[in-house]
């Protein structure tokens, strides 16, 4: 496959060919994003056209606003920084072409076979160009039907108070023609910080091309997509838009940002006070089942299983071994900010005793995850931090436990759910790519014969969901009426916002579906603003809330 970058080179700068200097304006993310195209063995040559960038699009209300917060969120903008393309250039044969018209001519007069063109200008090309090749001109857009300059990501939005920003890739097509989402995913906005809803945003888009790429070579299918299709080259195309996508800025009126400015001071004060005064703590909620099996989801009637003030507790598992009930949770202590796990024992009414502390480690524990597997029982916390997913066997119940071997290593997975599928052990997992991505938005899923296997392999279409609002796992899979559900965290606009009851409608090895059937917010009480967590057993249904201390309620 032949590829076909265009990008811009800033004004001022001296513009000749085969100058690989000369074509220095490749933001930060964007490098990021061809390096990783680059390593796809299905590229043959690349060529790089670089043509002069037309106007700023930034104005200087919005660069100054962008200093501030970087200044209170000490956020560097290091996606936006401009990086050399030279060490790319792995042969001579990739030319780069600095004449805007030029580029324009040559995609008209050669005959380019099953090549590929993406577009990183910006800056919307002429029909000509969008129809020269057999796959067309793919490009990044940020936010719903109006693509906006990478410098000015998630200013509408943390604007009109919306919860996340949505990007993906589309494919452009000529006037009067719809463009076609092949790639959509879902952001959640920083609630204090602009430069950090940004950078996510930028550092997560990197990866969104790189992998529809994969994705292309792995079916060999080189079929260009007509206006009504449901897929392309194996791509599943995610919707159609309705209108053109318009590259254009968002600077915004005087009135616009007076308000911006004043909701950002607003939440930077009160992110502060919550973090400085404890204003807020995760506590654990239980209620008994009234009819065994069937999850209560009442939950006015739950109770609350108060830590004490230097901590909070969450991610609650239950286990019932020989007529006992226990609960498994996290506990995360201020004065470490690092979570352990501990467990507790529940009597019939429901009456729970003390923690007992179980697993710590030198970093972050979570999510208690404990099933049973060829009459031994097994545990799997959440390591993220510790970029592997670890397997512990438990030796004296509930509270002697040691670790086994890692079911993965050199990943950042966060939330390892398990199920038993068409006679296949399935694992979901949130997935951060790097350090720099949410741990909340992204849902991975790989396959194996047994869930302590060592040998897991990654689903096709992964990430099956890219959805802030629904991605991240929140507690077992259960089954009702011979159907399949997922519990799932709601994470868009904050950590914790609700939780989804998914529905599976399609689980195997090619092909990945599910709805969300019913979702809970923490409506029910004005001091509660959080739900993260849901599990169920025979007696007792439990999750987790943020408790607020009066200050905000």
């Amino acid at each position: 496959m032949k590829l076909h970058i265009i990008t811009t080179i800033k004004a001022g700068r001296s513009l000749a060919n085969n100058d690989l200097d000369a074509c220095g304006s490749v933001l930060s993310w964007q490098h990021q994003m061809i390096k990783q195209i680059l390593s796809v063995n299905a590229i043959e040559d690349v060529v790089f056209y670089c043509i002069p960038e037309t106007e700023s699009k930034t104005s200087k209300l919005t660069s100054w606003l962008f200093k501030i917060d970087q200044a209170l969120s000490h956020c560097k903008p290091e996606y936006l920084s401009d990086k050399s393309i030279s060490n790319l250039m792995a042969d001579t044969n990739r030319i780069i072409h600095s004449d805007r018209d030029k580029l324009y001519h040559d995609f008209v007069d050669l005959n380019f076979n099953n090549d590929l063109i993406i577009n990183l200008s910006e800056t919307s090309l002429p029909d000509r160009v969008l129809t020269s090749t057999q796959l067309g001109c793919w490009s990044v857009f940020f936010g719903d039907n109006n693509q906006v300059p990478s410098a000015l990501v998630g200013v509408r939005e943390f604007l009109n108070n919306e919860k996340v920003v949505v990007s993906g890739i589309l494919k452009e097509t000529p006037k009067g023609e719809s463009d076609l989402v092949l790639y959509k995913a879902s952001t959640s906005l920083e609630p204090a910080s602009l430069c950090r809803t940004r950078e996510i945003c930028l550092n997560k888009a990197s990866f969104f091309m790189p992998r529809l790429i994969k994705r292309l070579a792995v079916t060999n299918n080189g079929a260009v997509a007509e206006k009504n299709t449901k897929k392309w080259g194996g791509v599943l195309l995610e919707s159609i838009i309705d209108q053109k996508k318009v590259f254009k800025s968002t600077n915004l009126s005087l009135l616009e940002y007076f308000l911006l400015f004043t909701r950002f001071i607003k939440r930077v004060f009160k992110r502060i006070l919550l973090k400085l005064m404890r204003t807020e703590q995760w506590v654990v909620i239980l209620a008994k089942n009234k009819v065994e099996n069937q999850p209560e989801t009442d939950f006015n009637t739950f109770q609350e299983i108060t830590p004490p003030d230097k901590e909070f507790w969450a991610d609650p598992f239950l286990y019932e071994r020989e007529g006992k009930d226990y609960l498994f949770i996290e506990v995360f202590p201020y004065d470490r900010e690092l979570g352990h796990l501990s467990v507790m024992e529940i009597d019939q009414n429901g009456h729970v005793g003390e923690p007992k502390k179980i697993l710590e480690r030198p970093y972050h524990f979570s999510y208690p995850n404990i099933f049973d597997y060829q009459g031994n029982t097994y545990m799997v916390p959440e390591t993220g931090d510790n970029e592997a997913i670890e397997l512990y066997q438990c030796q004296s119940f509930p509270d002697s436990w040691s670790f086994k071997y890692h079911l993965m290593t050199g990943i950042r997975a966060y939330d390892a759910t398990f199920v038993e599928h068409n006679g296949l052990w399935w694992m979901f997992a949130a997935i951060a790519e790097n350090d720099k991505c949410p741990t909340t938005e992204e849902l991975h899923i790989f396959y194996a014969d047994s869930p302590i296997s060592q040998k897991w392999v990654p689903h096709p279409q992964n990430p099956v969901n890219t959805d802030a609002a629904s991605a991240r796992p929140a507690g077992n899979f259960f089954w009702q009426d011979d159907k399949l559900y997922r519990p799932s965290q709601d994470c868009a606009g904050s950590y914790g916002a609700g939780i989804n009851i998914c529905e599976i409608v399609r689980l195997d090895k090619k092909h990945y579906e599910e709805r969300i059937v019913k979702a809970y917010t923490p409506d029910w009480d004005e001091s509660i603003t959080g739900l993260h967590t849901f599990n169920f057993n025979q007696r007792f249904t439990v999750s987790d809330v943020i408790k607020q201390k009066g200050m905000f309620n």
